[in-house]
């Protein structure tokens, strides 16, 4: 099972106890928002205003008790509103968030310079502070350890690699 159904269709639910009533109107606009249109693309295809299309969506968000796209769209899949093929590509990769799992990984062995990069990258410092503290001549050698490090953890920046740090405790 992949990553996204694995997502979608947990057993977990906020709204399992109750049942909620969704007009058509509702209905509708969940299909949308699940196919990743964003509000003023669905204000013109509904031939609303961008203002009631808002509105709607965040009367939906109260509704299923819930703060973002991702999980409106999660809720509805597990309370068979929508189902999982209503849910475009395009929503995939705007609303979803890669999810860091520790089987993601390709090496957990980082050496100790690169953990010493992580630590400092967490502690909010710059790219022109650790290549000063570390003694890195310029910038290309501080550029090889954040590539080496994006890589071993399977990361796409630093900010994900840092939060993968702080999950597999490589940093406190």
């Amino acid at each position: 099972m992949s990553k996204f159904s694995e997502y979608f269709n947990s057993t977990y639910s906020k709204l399992s106890e109750e049942k909620l009533t969704v007009t058509s109107s509702q209905l509708c606009l969940l299909k949308l928002l699940a196919g990743g249109a964003v509000l003023r693309e669905i204000a013109l295809m509904c031939g609303k205003k961008y203002e009631n299309i808002k509105k709607r969506t965040n009367n939906l968000y109260k509704k299923f008790r819930v703060t973002n796209r991702a999980d409106l769209i999660r809720e509805a899949i597990n309370m068979e509103l929508i189902k999982t093929g209503d849910v475009t590509r395009r929503f995939k990769k705007r609303f979803i968030k890669r999810e860091f799992l520790q089987d993601d990984c390709r090496f957990q062995d980082l050496t100790d310079e690169e953990v010493q990069y992580l630590n400092l990258v967490s502690k909010g410092k710059t790219q022109k502070e650790i290549i000063y503290i570390m003694n890195f001549y310029g910038l290309y050698p501080a550029q090889y350890v954040r590539k080496c490090i994006c890589w071993k953890l399977n990361c796409k920046n630093m900010t994900q690699a840092v939060r993968a740090a702080f999950i597999l405790k490589i940093i406190k």
